[in-house]
């Protein structure tokens, strides 16, 4: 069986985020990044924490890539 989900929207710099998606970890959820620029932030390809690009300032962008997820989910 896998593991829900849980998505987080952009991040900050200061490492809150990675914090974020290590505690959702290690409670048992795959953590997923949305953002519109992936790369600047260090911890998702340091934690493989998988990454979705789009227009985070888009609710219908957002929603589009939650949907994606889901249907992508076994």
């Amino acid at each position: 069986m896998s593991r829900p989900w849980v998505a987080l929207i952009e991040s900050n710099t200061s490492g809150t985020g990675r914090l974020f998606a290590r505690a959702a970890a290690e409670d048992g959820y795959q953590p997923v990044l949305l953002a519109e620029q992936p790369q600047r932030y260090g911890f998702p390809e340091q934690d493989l924490v998988p990454c979705v690009r789009c227009c985070t300032g888009s609710i219908t962008s957002v929603c589009q890539a939650l949907d994606q997820l889901a249907r992508e989910a076994p």
